[in-house]
């Protein structure tokens, strides 16, 4: 879901080029992304319960 529109599109056009510089620094924002998410996710579902 985090790379549906952006970032997936930004990483399509990398691939294309052949710019593994570029992908790589797109996947390392997707999995920093994904894991600010899990880490907002954890702390909210704490105080919830």
């Amino acid at each position: 879901m985090v790379g549906a529109g952006g970032l997936g599109l930004v990483f399509f056009r990398q691939m294309n080029t052949f710019n593994y510089h570029g992908v790589t620094s797109v996947i390392i924002a997707i999995l920093l992304l994904i894991l600010l998410g899990e880490v907002f996710s954890h702390f909210a579902r704490k105080a919830v319960i």
